[in-house]
């Protein structure tokens, strides 16, 4: 793959880390939400929730960060 192409596709995929990211707290925070009214904890399933979520957030940010300066290595 030409260097040009690759480093579109490199970018289209970097910048879907962003929306991954906002998936995982988003889903973290409605389970903690979702906990939190069934248990009556409010709101430390909430806050569980979304540190959980940012962590898998960043853990995928870094992933895909690592695999794309591996390739231009």
């Amino acid at each position: 793959m030409p260097k040009r192409d690759r480093t579109w596709a490199d970018l289209i995929r970097l910048s879907s880390v962003g929306l991954v990211l906002a998936i995982c707290v988003g889903l973290g925070a409605w389970g903690g939400l979702w906990l939190d009214e069934r248990w009556g904890t409010s709101p430390w399933m909430t806050v569980v929730g979304v540190v959980l979520g940012s962590v898998a957030g960043f853990i995928e940010l870094l992933r895909e960060v690592g695999r794309t300066t591996r390739k231009d290595e």
